[in-house]
């Protein structure tokens, strides 16, 4: 019997064709392009509103962080459906993530293993962007963590070439991370902090009241 979630679908053998993180970077440029043409013939958005954690959400159908890591495809991803979209993880600095290969399909079950690491542009870019975005259909989540030397991890791992800190961007604490404040005010966001693999480390965030709802 077909299971109803089966990875069938007309791109299926194209995007298979290529490697898992071709594929998840081609189909997140596809998402982009998408929404910077408005989501043409998006489907409707099932309203079914749901109270959570003081927030109301227009449904029950969201997407966790580690699809968007650099919120670059977020009004494609709403123009899906989604009552909420969360993006990231998002570090205080840029950082290049683990060694590939590090996004592995499994088609028997329908699954993949992401062992990307927290690779991302850094927060103040993807900011930027949500800044630049009109109004949106649905939650926006922004999932934050600490770059990889505050984790604790091994060295090869994440930072810009040559190690050196990108001009604008945040500074992360020793032992922890901390992100600033910018001024803008986002509706509708909430933020989420990934705490995995701190290591017995301290994280402090400092979240302004302008990034929440």
């Amino acid at each position: 019997m077909r299971r109803p979630f089966a990875m069938a679908y007309p791109l299926r053998s194209a995007l298979f064709a290529l490697d898992a993180e071709r594929a998840h970077r081609a189909a997140i440029r596809a998402l982009a392009l998408w929404g910077s043409l408005g989501t043409v013939f998006r489907s409707e958005m099932v309203e079914t509103p749901v109270q959570l954690g003081g927030l109301t959400f227009p449904n029950r159908l969201g997407l966790a962080a580690g699809l968007d890591k650099d919120a670059e495809a977020i009004p494609g991803l709403f123009g899906l459906g989604f009552g909420a979209v969360e993006v990231g993880t998002l570090t205080p600095r840029p950082q290049g993530g683990n060694p590939r290969p590090r996004l592995f399909r499994l088609p028997e079950d329908e699954a993949v293993i992401n062992r990307m690491g927290f690779n991302n542009g850094g927060i103040d870019a993807a900011l930027a962007r949500i800044a630049r975005l009109g109004p949106r259909r649905g939650m926006l989540g922004i999932n934050v963590g600490a770059n990889n030397a505050e984790r604790g991890g091994q060295g090869g791992h994440g930072g810009m070439p040559g190690g050196g800190k990108p001009e604008g961007a945040q500074g992360g604490m020793p032992g922890g991370m901390m992100f600033g404040g910018g001024g803008t005010v986002y509706q509708g966001v909430y933020m989420n902090a990934n705490v995995t693999n701190l290591k017995n480390q301290t994280m402090a965030i400092y979240v302004p009241a302008a990034y929440m709802t």
